[in-house]
């Protein structure tokens, strides 16, 4: 009898589940069987374990590339192994609609959306779930549901300085009101958080929100309650099989197609301390340059932090500094830095903050949007800000056609 791993079997059922024009040719019936399968208590867990799935091979992957549409990585042809045109249009900022990375990260990120918003339809319809299985499985379709709405108003647009984005084939959503619809799954979110870890990571990604939106009231306000000090990171976890996408687009024992920018060796140079937070190693090109690839997602199976309490207290610091209040902003600031075996500092204003937040946040996915928010960026008026609504999306929405 052949055995098939748990991933695989995962993933043919979310493809059932979430590819329904993938068997249109078949008897109808043996498509209804396979959904109603789902429809079943038992399978509660199992779906929660999908939406999850799809999250985390979003997550990374997002990051990746956005880091490479930022300041933060670079690619280069002089590496050996770095030979997809289509991130060589990432870093340039000149982004066809067909770009191929760009697509299949799309694909996911909707994917992601979508199977957690269908699990909470089904959550609906399906009897006989106790209210623990329950309770959990709606924080974590809500949790996902904000995650996938807010990478939408985040890191997509559809022309190179209209951030925002698209669900289910509707109009363009712009990033202020897909961040209300984030917003609005993330308050979901904490009516069913178990607990009281759980409603700090949502409180964080919800300052996060406001943070983005220049909002430093209500930012303050839900980062107050965010992760603290000493809490575990919510992180998106891979495995062999579905491995984090730095480890085969970024590393050496997967394949270097991006290295950092040469600040972060800068950084260490003059602070050998600062190794402790910024995880490189050097390469060499094919013209004997050399180079420095991340070294913090060093195997198929690291996971990616999707928030932090550094995360949290670096935005407390900034409000704190935009507040008047340096003092405040400078202890939480020297924590953090002792947390790394770093020496204090002793001023901070918003430029301190800016280049915490970068070496800190390192390879998190938001540079980019710190570039966009401090206005601060690299490439030329022309380019892409943020990555493009695909092609795909735009020929099969009737909504974005022109």
């Amino acid at each position: 009898m052949r055995k098939y791993s748990v991933l695989f079997l995962l993933m043919f059922a979310l493809g059932i589940w979430g590819c329904e024009n993938y068997v249109q040719n078949v008897d109808p019936l043996i498509n209804q069987v396979e959904d109603d399968r789902l429809n079943d208590p038992g399978q509660v867990d199992f779906l929660v374990k999908g939406v999850l799935q799809r999250l985390a091979t979003t997550a990374s992957n997002m990051a990746m590339l956005a880091g490479g549409l930022s300041d933060e990585l670079v690619f280069d042809q002089d590496l050996p192994r770095a030979t997809f045109p289509s991130y060589r249009e990432i870093n340039e900022g000149k982004i066809p609609l067909d770009n191929n990375s760009v697509d299949g990260l799309s694909f996911n990120l909707n994917e992601a959306r979508f199977f957690a918003d269908d699990l909470i339809r089904r959550l609906n319809e399906i009897e006989g779930v106790d209210d623990e299985t329950r309770n959990m499985a709606l924080y974590t379709a809500n949790l996902v549901g904000g995650l996938t709405r807010q990478y939408l108003a985040s890191y997509w647009a559809l022309n190179p300085n209209e951030p925002g984005g698209v669900i289910d084939a509707g109009p363009f959503i712009p990033a202020p009101d897909m961040y209300k619809l984030a917003l609005e799954k993330y308050q979901e979110a904490l009516k069913y958080a178990a607990t009281d870890y759980d409603r700090k990571v949502v409180n964080t990604l919800i300052a996060r929100i406001y943070l983005i939106q220049g909002d430093y009231a209500n930012a303050a306000t839900y980062a107050a309650n965010g992760l603290q000090m000493g809490d575990e990171p919510y992180q998106a976890k891979y495995s062999v099989e579905s491995p984090n996408a730095y480890f085969f687009g970024a590393h050496e024992n997967g394949r270097i197609q991006w290295v950092v920018d040469f600040r972060f060796n800068d950084y260490i140079q003059a602070d050998p301390k600062e190794a402790n937070r910024i995880k490189i190693a050097p390469t060499t090109g094919t013209s004997g340059k050399t180079y420095y690839y991340q070294n913090v997602f060093s195997s198929r199976e690291s996971p990616f932090p999707i928030t932090s309490w550094q995360e949290n207290t670096l935005m407390l610091a900034e409000i704190d500094v935009r507040n008047g209040d340096t003092a405040s902003a400078l202890a939480r600031i020297n924590a953090l830095r002792a947390s790394y075996g770093l020496d204090p500092l002793a001023s901070v204003d918003l430029d301190v903050i800016y280049v915490e937040r970068d070496k800190t946040l390192f390879l998190t996915g938001m540079r980019l949007i710190d570039q966009n928010r401090f206005d601060r960026w690299h490439l030329g008026p022309d380019t892409w800000r943020y990555l493009p609504i695909t092609e795909r999306e735009r020929n099969a929405n009737s909504n974005l056609s022109n």
